[in-house]
């Protein structure tokens, strides 16, 4: 099949166009989601029990996650301290900034 003596422009020309109106094809598609969830949320019906319970469901439940990643956190910080401070003769210094590092992070979660 002949296209023409254009047909190699037009094909460059094609692959320009779809680098080009791939990103904003993909940015109109955000858009009309954002869009979309905006005018939703803002008009009725509403479930206000249904809200609070994922309320609850997200925020409440979630605090033993939160915990154990505190409890983790301090324990990688005080080995990282310690791995640090023996290369420097300098582990007595460990239980101090351990302890303050753990209370740090449980200060942290128990105020939020």
């Amino acid at each position: 099949m002949n296209d023409g003596p254009f047909s190699p422009l037009v094909r460059a020309f094609a692959a320009i166009g779809r680098l080009v109106i791939g990103p904003f094809s993909m940015i109109g598609r955000v858009t009309l989601f954002a869009f979309t969830t905006l005018i939703r949320a803002l008009t009725p019906p509403y479930y206000p029990a249904r809200f609070f319970a994922q309320l609850m469901e997200i925020g409440w439940y979630s605090l033993p996650v939160v915990g154990l990643t505190a409890i983790f956190t301090g324990s990688a910080l005080a080995q990282q301290i310690y791995t640090g401070g023996s290369r420097f003769d300098a582990s007595s210094t460990v239980p101090p900034s351990s302890c303050s590092a753990w209370c740090a992070s449980w200060g942290r979660c128990c105020v939020a």
